[in-house]
């Protein structure tokens, strides 16, 4: 029979709550930085770190040093999902101060169409891929967002497509019953690693190979079950770690399903030297948003982050534009971008129910702008650094521009390769300028 993970401990929706930080109500401000006024270039400062002063200090120990590796976490929606925007991101921090290799990722193959850069990741047998942003998916979950629950000898391989492995990481569930994994690199069998145990909860094991690797793969022994919750490698190399978990059609939101105590094992383990949080796209297309409220509960989870890691520089990015034709309307190739005006931006929803032949062009949903807005002010209040990706645009209709200058796709929500880049490297500047 299967054992299954009891959590004795709570969702991060749940600790804020017992901390006194209800979501969905306002906080006391008082007692935090107070708000900046907006700088030129998409940027908004608040007062903790938003001159990156943690992230520079990593890097220049690295720099100066040479040796050990800097660890960049970002989580988010469907944008980091692609590993197109994050991965430029990558390329360029590796390239200024070396590269440590992939890091982490979600276990397996979580989703469908899944191309992470720099490694190839293929999965045999019965595993099967939970997902924190689906509605009464059963946990546990970590940063990842993802568990991977395999039975039998399911099996996953991870090949480099640059560098090779050094070390296998692996996260797991542990629990009486649960099984055991094999390890192998390049074929190989290098060991086992034993998930059960009398102590439910999360395990990490890092294995460390005597040469290094172009593929290493872990299997179910097929003695009982076996959740992951990411796995990761690195190079024998110091330098950058970047490492991106986004899910598809997630907002902010999603990291209420995380497990608090999980994800703090992980930020405690991982140190990261910088977080980008990037969500914000899909909440801007919710008409029936309650902004108030939702500005309130992303603002604490900045704080559990920064309270989870207090020697991590925070950066929130802004959604970027993105544009809407009303379903009723007919979109047709000449359809031109207006964006809306302050009167059909607070008549919106009336408008929508009267199929109002005015919104038939494309458009920035009107949620889009307070989302934004709202991300701003609490990365102002908590003190980190706000970039607005839209600036990048040119702002309202930027996604349009874009479409027709083939850097986003006719969705007018997601980019091409070429615009994920542009933004990737606009973002970049703006972090070496802040260092």
């Amino acid at each position: 029979m299967r054992s299954q993970f009891v959590p004795t401990v709570f969702t991060i929706a749940t600790v804020l709550t017992l901390l006194g930080i209800v979501p969905g109500c306002s906080l006391d401000s008082s007692t935090h930085a107070t708000e900046a006024a907006p700088a030129g270039g998409g940027i908004s400062f608040g007062s903790r770190d938003a001159r990156l002063a943690d992230f520079s200090s990593a890097i220049e120990e690295l720099k100066r040093t040479g040796a050990g590796q800097v660890r960049i976490l970002q989580i988010g929606d469907s944008h980091t999902a692609g590993d197109v925007f994050s991965g430029k991101l990558r390329d360029l921090l590796q390239a200024d101060y070396g590269s440590a290799g992939r890091g982490n990722l979600p276990a397996g193959v979580p989703f469908e169409y899944y191309r992470p850069r720099q490694v190839k990741v293929a999965q045999q047998g019965s595993w099967k891929s939970h997902n924190s942003y689906k509605r009464g998916t059963p946990g546990p979950f970590g940063l990842s967002g993802f568990r991977l629950a395999g039975t039998g000898n399911a099996s996953s391989t991870m090949t480099a497509k640059e560098q090779p492995f050094q070390t296998l990481s692996l996260e797991f569930v542990k629990g009486s019953g649960r099984g055991d994994l094999s390890i192998s690199a390049d074929g190989a069998d290098v060991g086992t690693v034993s998930t059960a145990s009398n102590s439910p909860g999360v395990g990490f094991q890092t294995v460390s190979f005597s040469a290094a690797a172009a593929s290493v793969s872990v299997a179910g022994k097929g003695n009982g079950p076996v959740d992951l919750l990411s796995w990761g490698t690195t190079t024998s190399s110091s330098g950058i770690l970047f490492e991106s978990h986004g899910i598809v059609g997630a907002t902010a939101d999603v990291m209420s399903k995380w497990d608090a105590s999980i994800v703090r094992a992980e930020l405690q383990r991982w140190d990261p030297a910088l977080i980008l949080v990037a969500y914000g796209t899909n909440e801007g297309f919710n008409d029936s948003l309650d902004v108030s409220a939702y500005a309130s509960r992303f603002r604490n989870y900045l704080r559990f982050l920064a309270a989870a890691t207090p020697n991590a520089s925070i950066v929130v990015v802004g959604p970027p534009d993105a544009n809407r034709v009303p379903g009723f309307c007919d979109k047709g190739e000449a359809i031109q971008c207006v964006a809306l005006s302050e009167a059909e931006r607070a008549d919106y929803t009336k408008l929508v129910d009267a199929k109002s032949s005015a919104l038939c062009r494309w458009h920035a949903p009107p949620k889009l702008y307070a989302v934004r807005d709202a991300q701003r002010r609490a990365a102002e209040r908590e003190g980190f650094l706000f970039w607005d990706w839209s600036s990048v645009m040119n702002g309202e209709c930027g996604m349009h521009d874009w479409v027709n200058q083939d850097l986003a796709r006719q969705d007018h929500v997601h980019m091409s390769g070429g615009g994920y880049v542009k933004s990737a490297e606009a973002l970049y500047r703006v972090l070496r300028s802040n260092m």
